[in-house]
């Protein structure tokens, strides 16, 4: 949920409790006490919106449990992997959400209401059943009544052709059969039904088989990879969904999503969607959710900022909103009933105020700035220069470095070229806080009245706070590690301080064996603790997997990028 980064993947149970190291025996847990007040502040946040009204989603995915049951009676201790194959992603991907549905849920606790399934108080249009080759009578039944009461059922490569169980199986078998015929038609196409219902059978999207499913399947970190492209099978099933409802989440030109994706709650007539970018790109684009007759927030879950959004269309299928996420960033949205009011469809500048008179934002670049308002239906462009905006400002030099962690000699150096600490073996295995000090010149046009200064750190490894002249500026705990030091720069001399600290998995790394349990914990747990325990087998279980070690440090470059803040008067 942004939070998870490669720069922080390692930091878990095993890198802290299996290198057996003790918290208040380290020198740079203030900082990473810093670092777990701010992800304590997002995931609070993210975890209040998320949990209040109910999941929306569109498609309920049938387990085929049954089915896997079928084909393989005696499993012994192989695990039981449901083949589902690429059809979550795909969904996902491509703006709709899904749940999973089992037998018993169906034939128990869903109801055919108005054409969609109902469990509880929510509701989906489409039932998508995955090489489902066996389903109990029972769910066959309640499937006949979805589709002749108007549902939406889509079958991927193979259609059900057994019941399941040995009580009257050839009289299940048969009816199983009928239903299948009379639903899917006698050429196991597909086909209209009285009352809005409709079935499709997708044979050519296949699902791979078990033993293609044991080969790959894995339950450890899964390294970031492109949405695959869309198959012609993919693109049947994805034109079928669009033909009954439009994405919740639709990116522009029905671009598939590579890693922006979304979640969709409703609470009361309030629709709330949660966007994060899992991508370890920035995302730009523009994303149009499915919502009518509402105006969009933006509630930042970084910092608890509430800002209404400025620039956004309504279309047809929906409400149109610019999203930019930086790598593993991530907002919310909230659509609200109320009147329609002044925005703006086009902005390039970040706006910050909109009034009937003018547009206040910041421009990152010389050049026009252009600004379309919306307004009682009507639309209206104006324009505003920027020009004389400074180039970004290399804060360079030699850098004082000072290095001291758990169990590591104090080391005092002086850097021109900052590089991660892994790649020296005198600090490969260095964890702790590196300070980091240099004298820099700024020129006076950097700080005229209307401009914003932000300091770029560039690449860092993991958390950086930071002090100009003497003057905190704040702590960075992700990407992109930008803080706004436009109030503590000054015209010539500068002195700039920046503490880094890394995480512990560098300091476990380099261990040739395990401590044991700290002295002063052994009255209170004995010599051995399970969790140590644990710990240690993890650590020999990964100790394959700790190299190459996570960029640790101040690698950079840095730079002070300068922001202009202009109005943009309305004609």
């Amino acid at each position: 949920m942004g939070c998870y980064t490669p720069e922080n993947s390692h930091f878990n149970w095993y890198s802290f409790r299996g290198g057996q190291v003790r918290a208040n025996r380290i020198s740079h847990w203030n900082v990473w006490w810093k670092y777990y007040h701010h992800l304590a502040d997002y995931v609070s946040r993210c975890c209040f919106l998320l949990r209040e009204g109910e999941f929306v989603g569109d498609v309920l995915i049938y387990s085929p449990q049954a089915t896997v049951c079928t084909e393989k009676v005696l499993f012994g201790n192989r695990p039981r992997i449901i083949p589902y194959g690429d059809l979550g992603k795909t969904l996902v991907a491509n703006g709709y959400d899904f749940d999973p549905v089992n037998d018993d849920v169906l034939q128990n606790r869903a109801q055919v209401e108005k054409g969609r399934i109902k469990v509880r108080d929510l509701t989906y249009r489409f039932l998508i059943m995955p090489r489902t080759t066996a389903v109990p009578l029972a769910t066959m039944e309640f499937i006949r009544q979805f589709v002749l009461g108007g549902g939406i059922v889509m079958a991927l490569d193979q259609l059900p052709s057994a019941s399941v169980g040995l009580r009257n199986a050839p009289v299940n078998d048969a009816r199983v059969q009928q239903i299948v015929t009379e639903l899917f038609g006698s050429a196991g196409q597909g086909k209209n039904h009285p009352g809005g219902g409709r079935t499709y059978y997708f044979a050519d999207y296949k699902i791979p088989s078990y033993e293609m499913r044991l080969k790959t399947f894995s339950i450890g970190p899964q390294p970031y990879q492109p949405t695959p492209p869309l198959t012609a099978a993919q693109r049947a099933l994805l034109e079928a969904l669009r033909e009954h409802l439009a994405p919740d989440f639709k990116l522009a030109g029905n671009q598939q999503s590579d890693g922006l994706t979304f979640l969709h709650r409703r609470l009361g007539s309030d629709d709330i969607y949660f966007v994060t970018n899992l991508q370890p790109e920035a995302s730009h684009t523009a994303a149009t959710f499915r919502v009518s007759g509402k105006i969009p927030e933006q509630w930042d879950p970084m910092t608890g900022r509430i800002d209404p959004v400025y620039v956004y269309q309504a279309h047809a299928e929906g409400v149109e909103i610019p999203i930019r996420l930086e790598p593993y960033a991530s907002t919310l949205f909230i659509f609200r009933s109320k009147e329609p009011s002044l925005h703006l469809s086009e902005a390039n500048l970040e706006v910050g105020e909109l009034n009937d008179r003018e547009v206040k934002g910041v421009a990152g670049q010389n050049g026009e700035v252009r600004v379309t308002v919306i307004e009682n239906g009507q639309s209206k462009t104006s324009k505003a220069m920027v020009s004389g905006l400074p180039e970004p400002l290399a804060v360079t030099g030699t850098w004082q470095m000072v290095l001291e962690g758990y169990r590591f000699e104090k080391l005092e150096i002086q850097v021109s070229q900052l590089r991660s600490w892994t790649e020296d073996p005198q600090t490969e295995h260095f964890s702790g806080t590196g300070r980091y000090g240099l004298d820099f010149e700024v020129a006076a046009r950097y700080l005229d009245k209307d401009l914003e200064a932000m300091l770029d750190l560039g690449v860092v490894g993991n958390v950086a706070e930071v002090s100009l002249n003497g003057k905190p500026v704040g702590v960075a705990w992700m990407q992109p590690y930008r803080l706004d030091v436009t109030e503590a720069l000054q015209s010539g001399a500068n002195h700039l301080e920046i503490l880094v600290t890394n995480t512990l998995i560098n300091y476990v790394a380099g261990l040739k064996e395990l401590p044991g349990v700290p002295e002063e914990l052994i009255p209170h747990y004995g010599p051995t603790v399970d969790i140590y325990d644990r710990g240690a087998l993890e650590w020999e279980r990964r100790e394959k997997d700790f190299h190459p070690l996570p960029p640790s440090g101040l690698m950079g470059p840095v730079r002070i990028v300068p922001r202009q803040r202009i109005v943009v008067r309305l004609e």
